[in-house]
C-alpha cells in the first residue's frame, strides 16, 4: 500500500505540471518527473509487467501493455534505462490534450510552442492548444479559388480562404512563404497563421487609406508570426486597426513608410513581436501609434530603429499596458526629427495603466520631450524600468536629454538623471546597468535584484523578454541577468 500511494502522488505532480513557457517548469513541486524513477531493472524477460522493488513506487516495463494497470502513467518510456512507465514521452503523448498538447523530455505535458507540436500541418494557438484540424483552411499563393478548397492537398488562394472563413472554421494557415497580398477583415473573428510567410507585395488602397493589413469594424483578428512589410514609396502603415480587436504574436513588422501599427478605437494585444525600421518616410510617426480610446497591451517585444520613435500612446480615455519590452535606437534628431524617442504617453489616469520592466535605451528626439520616456497620465507611477543613454540632437548632436519627463512618477527604476519631486516615486538608481550589445544585462549588473519586491509577477511579467523566469526580487528592465 505505501508503494501504491507513492505512485499516485507522483502522478498528481505530473498531471499538475502546466507552464506558461514550455521550456521549463517553474515550480519546484512541479518538477515534471515521470511516474517514478525505477530503482531496479526490468525482470528476467518473462511476459507481463515487472514492478520494481524500490520504495519510490516506480514500475519497470517492456511496452505500453505493461503500464496498462497504472492510472495515468500508461506509456512505457523505452528510451529510459531501465524502461519505466510515465505519463507521456516526446514520441508518445496520447494523454497530452487541450492547452497542453506537447510532451517534454521530463515526461510532462505542456503548451505547444510551434506548429511542429501540432503535427506540422496543424496550428499552434496563442493559448498553447492546437487548432482543431477541421477548423483549418490551408492556403498557398497558387491555391484554388473554389468553395471546396482548404485541405492540405487542395489549398485555397488567400482571397478564397477569406471568403470561406466562418466560425468555427476560421483558422487560415499560410502554407508557403508568399509573399501574400494584404487584406482587410471586418465584422468577423479570424486567426491567420503566417509563420514562415510574408504579407506584403501589393498595397490595398481604399478611400486613400493605405495599409498592408487592416482590422476593421468589429473584427477580431489574430496574426501568428510572419513578416508584414510595406511597399516602399506608397506611404503605408503596416497595420491599420479601427474599432476592432487585434492580437499579434511573434510577428515581424518592418520597413513600412508610416507606422508599423496605427490603432484607433482598437483593442491591441502584442506579444513577442519585432517592430523595426518603420516610419521610413515620415519621422513624426512612431512605430506604434494608438488614438481615440484604444487600449494597448504589449509584452516581450523589441522595438528598434523606428525613425519616428518607438511607441506613441495618445488614447484619450484608453489604456496602456507596456511590460517587459526592449525599446532602443528609435527616433531621429535635427530640426525635422522625431518628437518622440522611446515612449511618449499622453492620456488620462486609469488604474489599468502599467509601464514596468522595460529597457529604454539609446533613443533620440529632436527636443521638447524626453527622448526616453515622456509620460503624461495623471497620478501614475511607472516601475522597474531602465531609461539610459537617450539623447536630444536638435541643437548639439549626442546631447544627453532628460531620460524621463511629464507628470508621471518613476519608482524602483534605473534612470540616468537626477529626478525632480514631480517624477521621483522613490527607490530609484542612477547606475551603469552594464549592458551587453543587445541591451541585456551582465551577470554582475548593479540592477540585479533591485526591482520592487512587491512587483506583480503575473502572466505578463512572469518571464523576461527571453522567457527567463523572474523571481522576486527581480532585475530591473526587460532582461534577467544570467547566473553569476
Amino acid at each position: 500500500m505505501p508503494r501504491l500511494a507513492l505512485v499516485l502522488a507522483s502522478l498528481v505532480v505530473v498531471v499538475g505540471c502546466k507552464t506558461d513557457n514550455p521550456n521549463s517548469c517553474e515550480l519546484i513541486e512541479n518538477h515534471c518527473e515521470g511516474a517514478g524513477t525505477p530503482d531496479a531493472s526490468p525482470g528476467d524477460g518473462a511476459g507481463g509487467s515487472d514492478s520494481s522493488d524500490g520504495s519510490d513506487g516506480s514500475m519497470a516495463c517492456r511496452g505500453n501493455d505493461d503500464c496498462a494497470s497504472m492510472t495515468g502513467a500508461t506509456v512505457c518510456d523505452v528510451a529510459a534505462t531501465p524502461h519505466v512507465c510515465v505519463f507521456c514521452t516526446e514520441a508518445s503523448h496520447p494523454m497530452c490534450t487541450g492547452t497542453t498538447p506537447r510532451c517534454e523530455a521530463q515526461q510532462a505535458c505542456t503548451e505547444c510552442t510551434g506548429d511542429g507540436d501540432c503535427g506540422g500541418t496543424g496550428v499552434c494557438l496563442p493559448d498553447g492548444s492546437c487548432a482543431i484540424t477541421d477548423n483549418i483552411i490551408h492556403v498557398t499563393t497558387l491555391g484554388a479559388n473554389e468553395d471546396s478548397c482548404g485541405s492540405v492537398t487542395t489549398p485555397c488562394a488567400l482571397a478564397a480562404a477569406l471568403r470561406l472563413a466562418r466560425s468555427p472554421k476560421n483558422v487560415i494557415k499560410l502554407d508557403d512563404d508568399g509573399p501574400y497580398v494584404g487584406f482587410t477583415v471586418s465584422n468577423t473573428e479570424l486567426i491567420v497563421d503566417a509563420r514562415g510567410a510574408s504579407i506584403a507585395g501589393a498595397v490595398i488602397n481604399r478611400s486613400l487609406d493605405f495599409f498592408v493589413l487592416a482590422a476593421r469594424t468589429k473584427a477580431n483578428l489574430t496574426i501568428l508570426g510572419g513578416i508584414l512589410q510595406g511597399k516602399s514609396g506608397e506611404m503605408t502603415d503596416g497595420i491599420k486597426c479601427d474599432d476592432a480587436t487585434l492580437t499579434i504574436v511573434g510577428s515581424t513588422i518592418k520597413e513600412n513608410d508610416l507606422s508599423a501599427i496605427n490603432a484607433t478605437k482598437c483593442t491591441l494585444n502584442i506579444k513577442k513581436a519585432l517592430i523595426n525600421e518603420n516610419s521610413k518616410s515620415v519621422s513624426l510617426v512612431a512605430g506604434i501609434v494608438t488614438n481615440n480610446g484604444s487600449s494597448l497591451t504589449i509584452s516581450q517585444s523589441r522595438l528598434f530603429e523606428n525613425h519616428g520613435g518607438g511607441i506613441n500612446v495618445n488614447v484619450n480615455g484608453g489604456t496602456f499596458t507596456i511590460v517587459g519590452n526592449a525599446i532602443y535606437n528609435n527616433g531621429t534628431g535635427g530640426i525635422s526629427g522625431s518628437a518622440a524617442g522611446g515612449i511618449s504617453i499622453s492620456t488620462a489616469e486609469s488604474p489599468a495603466n502599467r509601464l514596468e520592466f522595460n529597457t529604454i535605451a539609446n533613443n533620440q528626439s529632436s527636443g521638447g520631450r524626453s527622448p526616453g520616456i515622456d509620460c503624461v497620465a495623471g497620478a501614475f507611477i511607472a516601475r522597474n524600468n531602465i531609461s539610459r543613454g537617450n539623447i536630444i540632437s536638435s541643437v548639439l548632436p549626442g546631447t544627453l536629454g532628460d531620460q524621463v519627463s511629464g507628470n508621471c512618477k518613476h519608482a524602483f527604476s534605473d534612470i540616468e538623471q537626477t529626478l525632480s519631486t514631480t517624477t521621483d516615486g522613490g527607490n530609484n538608481l542612477n547606475v551603469d546597468p552594464l549592458f551587453n550589445a543587445d541591451f541585456s544585462i551582465m551577470a554582475n549588473s548593479p540592477v540585479h535584484g533591485k526591482a520592487d519586491m512587491n512587483a506583480v509577477l503575473d502572466d505578463l511579467a512572469k518571464r523576461d523578454i527571453n522567457g527567463t523566469l523572474r523571481a522576486s526580487p527581480a532585475d530591473i528592465g526587460a532582461y534577467q541577468a544570467p547566473p553569476q
